[in-house]
């Protein structure tokens, strides 16, 4: 018979329902090391929440769905003292054949709960919070940080900054019209402001969209030009890390008052400079 209630889970409860599982020889899908790790950063953050999705265990206790939220527990557990206890709703006793219908739906995005709860430019907003995180982290080489963060998390951000992110997503979108990639542009509005902000707006950003008063070997129209060459053959070939790099080298030949002919693409490995 099918029963659902809402249960404190511990690594107990937890193990025991995993090795039950293996004992019945029933097999889930390959375990995603990522989904287990932002699972049990949420659980450590005090963000997980009873959300309604269920544990779901069939009529002999093999688990159906659940595993990833079952191995965050045991890794919350581990890793920090004393007993833990995570609320989840858990439903007992569901078929076994009702296994193929269960993970269909299309799991919501940050930027679309951002849009139903009313706020426009949702997805550049999350893409933005991610890339600020990456950066504020000093992980932009790894993006394993960015992935931890879970959506309740990038929409807090999102919404208590969004007044502040607001200018850099109108330059972003502006500057995407001669080079594509709303959000990394918009990231690289916020990321010079906040380092120099009368000089990066009136001597580096709006020079870099309209091309207006820039002479030869000029570090922006250096810039300007590999973008627009880029562009031009179809999709930027380019990594976001790759044209960061860009932006920030020709920001420091500009502050160093070098002139450049021309501006390589660095390798993707390569680390980005530090601001001038």
């Amino acid at each position: 018979m099918l029963k659902a209630e809402v249960l404190k889970v511990d690594d107990e409860m937890a193990l025991a329902w995993l090795a039950r599982t293996e004992e019945l020889g029933f097999h889930n899908r390959r375990l995603s090391n990522q989904f287990i790790k932002r699972y049990a950063h949420a659980m450590r953050e005090g963000r997980w929440q009873l959300n309604g999705e269920t544990i779901i265990l069939d009529e002999s206790g093999a688990l159906l769905n659940g595993q990833h939220r079952l191995h965050a527990v045991l890794e919350v557990t581990t890793s920090d003292e004393g007993p833990v206890f995570i609320e989840m709703l858990v439903a007992q006793g569901v078929k076994r054949s009702t296994f193929q219908t269960m993970d269909q739906g299309v799991k919501r995005t940050a930027g679309q709960i951002l849009g139903i709860g009313g706020i426009s430019q949702g997805e550049s907003l999350a893409a933005l919070v991610r890339k600020i995180y990456i950066w504020e982290t000093n992980r932009y080489s790894d993006h394993t940080v960015a992935r931890l963060l879970d959506n309740s998390e990038i929409t807090e951000l999102a919404t208590n900054h969004r007044e502040e992110f607001l200018p850099a997503l109108t330059w972003g979108k502006r500057a995407s019209q001669e080079f594509g990639r709303a959000s990394l542009w918009a990231f690289v509005y916020w990321l010079f402001t906040k380092h120099a902000p009368n000089e990066a707006q009136t001597d580096f950003l709006e020079p870099l969209v309209t091309g207006a008063d820039l002479g030869e070997k000029h570090p922006v129209l250096a810039l300007r030009r590999k973008m627009l060459k880029a562009r031009a053959g179809g999709p930027i070939p380019y990594s976001d890390k790759q044209i960061l790099s860009l932006a920030v080298r020709s920001w420091n030949a500009l502050q160093q008052g070098r002139g450049l002919a021309n501006l390589p693409v660095k390798n993707t490995a390569d680390p980005i400079p530090k601001l001038r």
